[in-house]
């Protein structure tokens, strides 16, 4: 099949089976800057978008975005995303077939590395009525053990020495606001899109902590006139690889050079808590409530800490890809076994939600060998994610009484995987802020947890000190290393 160069002048020769934006894309204007340029960002917020477009047209002109890639490593995406007018496709794919549509919500794309000063701008332009924020656990520069700002960081460090010319996402969004407060402009909303518990809340405790760090004025104004509204996102969105450019190329004959792969299911649910007005994302399938808590925590819990729980063992398991670990029937128990028993009890009533279809529907999801998502993907930053998400689960079942078996396993499975070999003496590329300190740590423990369970910044002095926790890891570790972790697994 031959293939048309995704562009705004191409849009008409592209093939019937593809959508296509069907606004005027010179009508609109970005009041959203967005912070990172990731495919989750692509995949959720930016499609909601474009569907608000279509559907409100005039109405939701003011609403496009201004994307900024926040990483060296960015320039890449950025480059190739200007070069086909901001344009790009989004191929769901499960076992039923492929469907793409083209997003045209991004009118323009910005890479802070190169143009700090422009995108600076930007967010403190009175047009400018929220800046989102995708940037993954670690990018909030926030001890997980505290909630509190990392100072000792030394990117944290360098913004709050020189605050105007900041790095970090914290940094640029005090630094954006302190402009227009110095300009009379009203602050914008900061919208957290990051799988972080109460993740509204966090940013806006960092973002006046930072603020008063430089100047407990500006603290106060942003606290006073600024808003943080939580949010739940959910969407498996992995890393686009190059077969995939290649195959949607191939299929839908689409010559994109930055195609976002993912699954058909969506979901956003965000607390009505703006300051500057707000798209009415709720037209276009997006639940706007006031208590997001008991919606985030679910699938907080029940997907994310999940996902962490079965990609150490399914890694370690030998096993490349998501699917085909959910699909061992040890694992799945396994994962069933921690929902049920040790998540579940955790969890607030949430309105409307049927809590035995979601699990089901999360096996399902995780399952559809047409995503292909990779272990090592799931696998990243597991410093952060356990820290922010398991760790506090272990906390409450403790408090109570309950169960920890599952979890201990799980956190034992990945102190294995972090000593970086497998059981067949491969080595494991650790990639984690702490990757050293990780390694370090679990290679001299051996089938001692202690020395990885004290690193306080991870696991806090608490869990340290705590010898339920301790004894139930060390049991977990000590069945891994003497059966492997296939038969530890089906232990269980």
């Amino acid at each position: 099949m031959s293939s048309v160069k995704l562009k705004t002048a191409n849009l008409a020769k592209l093939s019937d089976n593809i959508a296509v934006p069907t606004y005027d894309r010179t009508a609109i204007s970005p009041g959203i800057v967005h912070i990172s340029l990731g495919a989750f960002h692509r995949a959720h917020q930016c499609v909601y978008t474009d569907e608000l477009l279509a559907e409100q047209g005039e109405k939701a002109k003011n609403w496009a975005l201004c994307s900024v890639g926040a990483l060296p490593n960015d320039e890449t995406l950025c480059r190739r995303l200007n070069g086909q007018d901001n344009l790009y496709t989004v191929v769901t794919r499960d076992e039923g077939g492929m469907s793409a549509r083209v997003i045209g919500s991004i009118t323009k794309v910005m890479h802070a590395p190169a143009d700090p000063g422009g995108v600076l701008t930007r967010m403190a332009d009175k047009a400018t009525k929220i800046v989102s924020l995708t940037v993954t656990e670690r990018g909030y520069g926030h001890d997980p053990a505290t909630g509190k700002l990392d100072v000792e960081r030394s990117d944290v460090a360098a913004d709050l020495m020189m605050p105007k010319r900041p790095k970090t996402a914290i940094g640029y969004v005090v630094e954006a606001l302190a402009r227009r407060r110095e300009e009379g402009l009203p602050a914008f909303t900061v919208m957290s899109c990051d799988n972080l518990q109460k993740n509204g809340e966090l940013t806006r405790d960092l973002t006046i902590e930072f603020a008063n760090r430089r100047d407990p004025s500006l603290g106060n104004w942003i606290a006073k006139n600024g808003a943080f509204p939580n949010s739940m996102v959910d969407r498996i969105t992995p890393g686009t690889t190059q077969t995939d450019i290649d195959h949607i190329k191939s299929h839908f004959g689409i010559d994109d050079a930055a195609p976002i792969v993912c699954e058909p299911f969506k979901q956003w649910v965000l607390e009505d808590n703006f300051c500057n007005g707000r798209p009415e994302w709720e037209a276009v399938g997006a639940q706007i409530v006031p208590d997001v808590y008991p919606y985030e925590l679910t699938k907080l819990r029940l997907l994310n800490v999940v996902h962490s729980a079965f990609c150490y063992p399914g890694y370690l398991a030998d096993y490349d890809f998501v699917h085909e670990a959910i699909m061992d029937t040890d694992i799945q128990r396994f994962v069933r076994r921690l929902m049920d028993e040790e998540i579940t009890p955790t969890l607030p009533h949430a309105p409307g939600m049927d809590l035995p279809s979601y699990k089901n529907k999360l096996i399902e999801r995780f399952a559809n060998p047409e995503i292909c998502d990779g272990l090592p993907r799931i696998c990243m930053d597991g410093s952060q994610k356990i820290g922010n998400q398991m760790l506090p689960i272990v906390r409450e079942r403790l408090a109570d009484g309950g169960s920890i078996r599952m979890l201990c396993f799980s956190i034992a499975a990945f102190i294995r995987f972090c000593r970086g070999i497998d059981e067949k003496g491969k080595p494991i590329e650790i990639k984690d802020p702490l990757a050293n300190e990780l390694r370090r740590a679990a290679q001299a423990g051996g089938r001692d947890p202690r020395p990885f369970l004290n690193l306080t910044h991870v696991f806090g002095a608490d869990l340290a000190a705590n010898e339920t926790f301790v004894h139930g890891v060390e049991q977990a570790l000590g069945n891994i290393e003497d059966q492997g972790i296939r038969s530890a697994v089906a232990a269980l």
